[in-house]
């Protein structure tokens, strides 16, 4: 067997030993194929993948800074530290990780969402849109990007901007699934509910088992003091397994039942 097929039937090996809940085996495996070209470095970045997904931090630290000792610039080894640091609670340090990646390939456009997607969390929305106008001066087209730039918007309070974003988005890639339901957030953060409503059904039209567009539809209804749609909403939610103790749900269809006139009910669900 040459050492190209061994690599090959190790690393298939790995991954499954990986899914199979047998750590041991899966990190011997990719420790394998590292030892058999120990010049690759994505074998490297495939173990430091492994370590992540079963937490261990700080062994997969090591070994990106090991691969970025040898290679600074690697963009792999640079996101996934930059993802350890963000989980770490160190966005500063991971912010110049994404610099360093846009500084090595500024048509990297997913490192400037990543990049507004945390000065965002750090409430420098200004910071956050130059990051995203940075990556749309690259790719104008970005459905992606336009979506992204709405969110900021709209969580700086920026609403008209973020419905001009969105708008952008939907002109780029119509019938886009999270495009339509951030549109339709947008609405609704502008108090304008009965259009709100609309967009909701529109988004729940390509994607119609979504459970938060169907919660969000449903307080969308409260708003507009429909609560026997609110509750028709809800109570489909409540229908799924997986959501019988969704709070919101719960909060949802209690205030539903109170503005019905069954206040009892709604404060045992409440």
């Amino acid at each position: 067997m040459t050492d190209n097929a061994r690599i090959a039937r190790m690393k298939q090996k790995a991954w499954s030993m990986l899914d199979a809940k047998r750590p041991d085996e899966a990190l011997a495996a990719f420790k394998e194929c590292i030892e058999l070209e120990p010049n690759n470095l994505n074998h490297q970045i495939e173990y430091g993948v492994a370590l992540y997904k079963l937490g261990h931090l700080d062994e997969c630290l090591s070994v990106l800074d090991a691969i970025l000792a040898k290679e600074p610039n690697h963009i792999l080894a640079l996101n996934n530290k930059a993802r350890i640091l963000i989980d770490r609670d160190k966005p500063t340090e991971a912010l110049a990780l994404y610099r360093q990646i846009l500084n090595t390939d500024p048509k990297h456009t997913r490192t400037w969402i990543k990049a507004a997607q945390l000065m965002a969390s750090l409430q420098r929305f200004d910071k956050a849109d130059g990051c995203i106008q940075e990556a749309l001066a690259v790719t104008p087209d970005d459905p992606e990007l336009w979506r992204e730039r709405a969110i900021i918007a709209r969580n700086a309070k920026k609403l008209e901007d973020a419905l001009q974003y969105i708008d952008n988005a939907l002109d780029k890639k119509s019938n886009d699934f999270s495009s339509k339901t951030e549109r339709a957030n947008i609405l609704a953060a502008l108090g304008k509910f009965n259009d709100a409503i609309d967009a909701y059904k529109l988004a729940l039209h390509i994607k119609s088992d979504d459970h938060d567009v169907k919660v969000s539809l449903g307080f969308a209804y409260l708003a507009v003091n429909n609560p026997k749609d609110a509750l028709d909403a809800f109570e489909a939610v409540m229908k799924e397994p997986t959501q019988k103790n969704n709070p919101k749900v719960w909060d949802g269809r209690g205030l539903a039942f109170i503005a019905i006139g069954e206040t009892a009910r709604g404060l045992v669900n409440r």
